[in-house]
């Protein structure tokens, strides 16, 4: 997914002369602002009801924790993507029933399936400025740590008070690096159940080639339900739980949206990178992205080569799979921006006629530039560290069994702490919830795809600056003749990949933890000192952007004027704009809409474009002039499938509800396009889009490829 700001001033300049699309991830108390452009588009409900979390439909609009959904019936069905879903539909497939291929519809309630131990729900109920009590705790501070520490404080201290309340997850969202913090306070759901995902070469078809791209012809769609206990409060998953009522759920609408219609995106859009000094962007650019698209690239290689073992390992690597070649092509579509938009250049002219301007003026040069200049000094003193985190950080996620041993060793160290002084998802708070993800990624171990990834990371280690290699792994190579040596050994006698051992493991106190004879919890020991000292860094880092970043961004926006939306982070957010197609170079023009008449035309037989039999044959009985109760979803006799729209979105959005100017449901954001990839940094008028599914085509999919029908009911949709 895209990621764009109108906030800066790069995109100021590059939007100049240009016809503007609607930028802006605004968040509920800012809709009163932007109101009167929403009337002069076409808004159909007030405004203040599209904010309210009680009245509008914001309050249906859920977040998964990386993707958005929605509410869509009074039983708590849920809507969101099939990317979303992956993880749940493998967790419950088999080689003998293989969910990714077939797909799944439950044809009562009792056949839902439980989307795992990790899987959770949270619902926004309430959202509370506690800028004044954040601010008023680093206002004397004068050390980056010591503001780092009191930021901490507060904000544990305001977690925990909301959280009083069992039922619900509470955090301190940041804006502006500091600029505001907002309570949030979200029911939490637990026990989360599949209810129907569409196949693969449906919810993905296309695949690798045809992600990032238009035309599309993508059923992007899962369906999901939200569970509780009998007394109505959120528990963990047990066969006696009832469905969940939620007290907003959206109306989904058959009609649908035209060229030119006012359509929104509402969702948890995840994070921007558009408050980059030109320093910051350098790098990005230069060093980061080039890194990254190589890394991509040889991990996609990898992982496509363990597939072939086996088709157990085929199904168990493919949400990994899938995440890496998603990863790929954004990268190489960033790395593409980066080069041919300028954006480099224009960053660095940009900020340095904002410094002229602020020198200009004595009073403000004696204020601000101060702290701006310790933002500049903080951010140099960090970056040659940047390669060396990159593959840590890599090296710690992507392999299952060194990542849960590095997790159990993290959390044993932590636990040595007052739960307050322990770091932020390492708390008592945090640990049922850790334990339920490391068992999740037990889903997709494949024992021989983890020894070739580490074996990868040893080696990208070892082409590193000298200055900058991770000593703890050069010492490893070393002691065992070689990175294939060292692995081997790594991955004998292992702990941590059984799970009575690792429950064990993950319970015991630091002194048994590394007594253990896990080769890789030996290894997470040695690493811990570099970990340390980069956990270190981070946490001084932040303390510099909480004293500085907001100083930086405040006369940087008194420097442009006008109402600037903050960037995204990971809360609730609302964009605009239109239906509305684009030209991608000269001489090429695009079509806003796609339709079934697209999938058959693509359609080879051989993946990605494998539609399958059911649906071939039920678009050409459309095709065929035939009859049925499900013609209502129709548009000039044949299925709509995708559309485009000027929404301004980014990853966290994917699930997103796309809402009509009466707020009804009318698609779902499921992705943009290839020409967006670096609207992180420069939302680009003209052509930035965003890819929606059209809701009509999961109807009709409901009504005539799938028996779907009790959910079509469900949702109020009568075929009648």
């Amino acid at each position: 997914m895209r990621r764009i700001w109108i906030g800066s001033f790069l995109a100021t300049i590059l939007a100049a002369g240009a016809a503007v699309a609607e930028e802006g991830m605004w968040t509920p108390d800012q809709i009163g602002a932007i109101a009167p452009r929403l009337a002069e588009k076409g808004l159909q409900i007030s405004a203040a009801n599209l904010a309210d979390l009680d009245k509008g439909p914001l309050g249906a609009v859920i977040f998964l924790g990386g993707c958005t959904a929605s509410f869509v019936s009074p039983d708590g069905l849920v809507v969101t993507n099939h990317h979303c879903a992956v993880g749940a539909i493998q967790r419950n497939s088999t080689p003998e029933n293989n969910l990714l291929k077939n797909g799944f519809v439950a044809a009562t309630r009792k056949d839902e399936l439980w989307a795992g131990p990790a899987a959770r729900i949270w619902v926004t109920r309430k959202e509370t400025d506690v800028t004044d009590k954040m601010t008023a705790a680093v206002a004397k501070i004068r050390s980056d740590v010591a503001a780092f520490e009191a930021i901490d404080a507060v904000s544990k201290a305001l977690v925990a008070e909301c959280e009083q309340d069992k039922t619900v997850r509470c955090e301190v969202a940041v804006y502006d690096a500091g600029g505001r913090y907002v309570l949030n306070e979200r029911l939490e759901i637990r026990d989360v159940r599949l209810v129907h995902a569409p196949p693969d070469a449906i919810g993905s078809y296309g695949g690798d080639i045809d992600n990032w791209m238009w035309p599309r012809h993508t059923g992007d769609w899962s369906l999901f339900r939200a569970y509780v206990g009998q007394d109505g409060k959120p528990a963990e998953y047990s066969e006696q739980n009832v469905p969940f009522k939620p007290s907003r759920y959206l109306e989904v609408s058959s009609e649908g949206v035209a060229d030119g219609d006012l359509v929104f995106v509402a969702g948890y859009p995840g994070s921007t990178s558009r408050n980059l000094t030109a320093a910051e962007l350098t790098t990005q650019a230069e060093v980061v992205a080039p890194q990254m698209l190589r890394t991509f690239q040889d991990l996609v290689d990898i992982v496509h080569e363990e597939q072939k073992r086996s088709p157990e390992a085929a199904v168990k690597l493919t949400p990994t799979r899938d995440g890496l070649a998603n990863g790929l092509k954004y990268m190489q579509g960033l790395n593409d921006g980066f080069a041919k938009s300028g954006i480099v250049a224009e960053r660095k002219k940009a900020e340095a006629a904002f410094l002229a301007a602020l020198d200009a003026d004595k009073v403000k040069k004696k204020k601000v530039r101060p702290a701006i200049d310790a933002l500049f000094a903080a951010i140099e003193t960090n970056a040659p560290y940047v390669g060396q985190e990159q593959i840590l950080r890599w090296m710690l996620r992507l392999p299952v069994a060194l990542r849960t041993a590095a997790t159990i060793h993290w959390l044993a160290v932590q636990r040595e702490l007052p739960d307050e002084q322990r770091d932020e998802g390492f708390q008592k708070r945090d640990e049922e919830q850790l334990w339920a993800r490391l068992e999740q990624l037990q889903q997709g171990y494949v024992p021989e795809a983890d020894k070739a990834f580490l074996r990868y990371f040893l080696a990208a280690n070892q082409k590193l600056p000298a200055a900058s290699q991770i000593t703890p792994l050069v010492e490893l190579v070393k002691e065992h003749g070689g990175e294939q040596q060292a692995v081997d050994a790594l991955y004998k006698g292992l702990e941590v990949d059984q799970a009575d051992s690792r429950k064990k493991l993950f319970s015991a106190d630091k002194k048994t933890v590394e007594a253990s004879a896990d080769p890789l919890i030996q290894l997470a020991k040695r690493l811990y000192p570099v970990r340390d000292a980069q956990n270190k860094r981070g946490k001084k880092m932040a303390g510099a952007e909480a004293r500085f970043r907001p100083v930086y961004l405040q006369a940087w926006r008194d420097h442009l004027g006008g109402l600037l939306y903050p960037d995204a982070n990971a809360t609730l957010r609302i964009t605009y704009g239109d239906v509305q197609g684009y030209s991608p170079r000269e001489a090429i023009t695009y079509a806003a809409t796609t339709t079934a008449r697209g999938i058959l035309e693509k359609h080879t037989g051989v993946e990605p474009f494998d539609a399958p039999e059911t649906l071939r044959k039920a678009i050409e009985r459309v095709h065929q002039g035939q009859k049925s109760n499900s013609d209502r979803f129709l548009v000039d006799n044949t299925v709509p499938v995708n559309f485009l729209s000027t929404c301004d979105t980014t990853g966290g959005n994917s699930g997103s509800p796309t809402l009509d100017a009466r707020g009804r449901l009318v698609g779902l954001l499921f992705d943009g396009n290839y020409e967006s990839m670096a609207s992180d940094w420069a939302f680009d008028t003209v052509r930035n889009r965003s890819i929606h599914v059209d809701i009509r085509y999961l109807l009709w999919s409901l009504a005539e490829v799938v028996q779907g029908q009790h959910l079509l009911s469900e949702m109020g949709i009568d075929l009648k």
